[in-house]
């Protein structure tokens, strides 16, 4: 049975090469190379000796990508605070639904601690990330996730 650190090794620059696949720049791809390792390494355990060690690795950083995509993707969302600021000027109208909107998060975030698990989630974290994070049940999670959303739709419909 062959140890998963000797089969990182031997693969690396395999795993360089697929993560070319997803960035052009060399810094990104090793960004996620070396990501994808670090999960390889802590989810050892998962690893069936019994099967090919590149199919799972190749779908370990598949999912890496997808979550460091989601996460660039996501409109960064650093607290509940006024101070906002964007590449462009905003109208009027614009500045006026942004407030709103934190007000209402605000509001909400009194409220229910669901709100903390909406924002985590917004900005890009998944279910188990926040479970960790939190100290509480992946369950959990979701379901303030649900909660939440639920709450802020409703807020901001009404």
């Amino acid at each position: 049975m062959m140890k998963i650190e000797s089969l990182v090794v031997e693969n690396l620059t395999w795993l360089r090469r697929k993560a070319h696949w997803y960035y052009s720049d060399d810094f990104d791809a090793d960004d996620l190379a070396s990501e994808t390792i670090e999960k390889i390494l802590r989810s050892k355990d998962k690893f069936d000796s019994r099967k090919s060690f590149r199919p799972w690795a190749f779908t370990v950083m598949h999912n890496t990508y997808i979550t460091q995509y989601n996460r660039r993707k996501c409109v960064p969302f650093t607290g509940m605070d006024d101070d906002y600021s964007y590449a462009s000027p905003l109208t009027a109208e614009q500045d006026m639904a942004i407030s709103h909107i934190l007000a209402t998060v605000r509001e909400c975030a009194r409220k229910s601690v669901a709100i903390e698990c909406v924002i985590l989630y917004a900005k890009g974290y998944n279910y188990d990330e926040i479970s960790k994070m939190l100290g509480i049940p992946k369950g959990t999670v979701m379901s303030r996730i649900s909660n939440g959303r639920k709450m802020l739709r409703e807020a901001l419909d009404g």
